[in-house]
């Protein structure tokens, strides 16, 4: 555990020795002309954005400014900050940040519901305190109570520099994110931005195909048909909804929904399915993959119980699958809806029954 602990703190404060080639982005952070760079890889694709922030942390310059490099992905999205050799964050009365403080702020940094997005630096301590309390807190060399609100959601000690970061990684990320998608979205990076979702970007390119192809299916079934991650969801929710009746998707989705063992994914292909009277093929996968996965079961269940039509085909492996599972509180909930819809048994599946000595 304590190996865990140094190597973390190692990876935040870790000097920047750049093997890649950085670009100037004409990205600027903010009044102190901060500017963000692109990072590019030993190929001279985009890897990255990097920033050396220089900036000021409180109101009446009794703080010590911040030096630090704060790295986003390709979407502008916070990936971590780093410190250079020798270079330390401080807290109240330039206390230096322990071990865990500089984990603790990473965590801070990246907490996107973070309270400390609803107040300004101005904002952060509270004036209706008593004397006696106002004595005895202090923020960042800041004499002040800190407000209620913000319990839990920075560093201890370091409040002024906990906001300060995590607004400033949050100010450029749409510029990012623009700057990638105007300079990189082109053919020959398409297989590169799809296949490496650590740039962030894999959803935005899909959607630039899609845009740019006369039907999204000719993009996305490749994609569902071949791949089973995290980029086969964003494939599935990318469909339109008039697609969902095309006959190639309708077979590729319930081709997946057989063959994957994701249960994201699964899920993915079950929110595509609700409120809709499923085709004969999708009822089957559906039927047929009912209870192996404890995550979708219940699911599964919903959604086979809104249909207003069963096949018949359905019904026989949906009695297979009942008689097949072992576990009593599902078998009950299945035998529950299959007397449900006693009075729609097709002739062939009343008189099986029948024979099998459950009628």
């Amino acid at each position: 555990m304590k190996g865990w602990f140094t190597a973390a703190v190692l990876v935040l404060m870790g000097q920047l020795t750049w093997s890649q080639k950085t670009l100037k982005t004409g990205i600027i952070i903010d009044t102190l002309g901060n500017e963000v760079e692109l990072v590019l890889d030993k190929n001279g694709y985009p890897n990255s954005y990097f920033s050396y922030v220089l900036t000021p942390v409180c109101l009446d310059g009794t703080c010590y400014p911040i030096k630090i490099n704060i790295h986003w992905n390709l979407a502008g999205e916070y990936k971590k900050y780093t410190l250079e050799t020798n270079e330390i964050l401080t807290k109240i009365d330039h206390i230096p940040f322990t071990d865990q403080d500089y984990i603790d702020l990473d965590l801070v940094i990246r907490d996107n519901q973070s309270a400390l997005a609803d107040f300004t630096l101005e904002e952060l301590t509270s004036s209706d305190t008593t004397a006696e309390l106002a004595d005895s807190i202090k923020v960042d060399g800041v004499t002040g109570a800190t407000r209620t609100e913000l319990e839990g959601a920075f560093v201890p000690g370091a409040l002024y520099t906990s906001h300060t970061l995590w607004h400033l990684v949050r100010r450029p990320s749409l510029a990012m994110r623009k700057y990638t998608s105007h300079a990189y979205f082109k053919p020959i990076f398409e297989s590169y931005f799809l296949n490496n979702p650590e740039l962030g970007m894999q959803s935005d390119y899909l959607k630039h195909l899609i845009a740019n192809a006369e039907s999204s299916a000719e993009i996305l079934i490749p994609i569902i048909d071949s791949t089973d991650n995290e980029l086969t969801q964003i494939a599935i929710q990318s469909i339109d909804s008039m697609e969902l009746e095309v006959p190639q998707i309708t077979e590729v989705l319930a081709n997946t929904y057989k063959k994957t063992e994701q249960s994201e994914v699964k899920k993915e292909i079950l929110k595509r399915w609700y409120k809709r009277q499923l085709s004969a093929v999708e009822q089957k996968a559906l039927a047929n993959e009912l209870g192996f996965q404890f995550s979708t079961f219940q699911d599964e269940l919903d959604l086979l119980a809104e249909q207003s039509d069963w096949t018949e085909e359905v019904y026989f492996i949906y009695y297979e699958r009942l008689k097949s599972t072992r576990n009593m509180m599902r078998k009950e909930k299945m035998k529950k809806l299959l007397y449900s819809r006693s009075a729609f048994y097709p002739k062939k599946f009343r008189k099986f029954l029948k024979k099998e000595g459950v009628l």
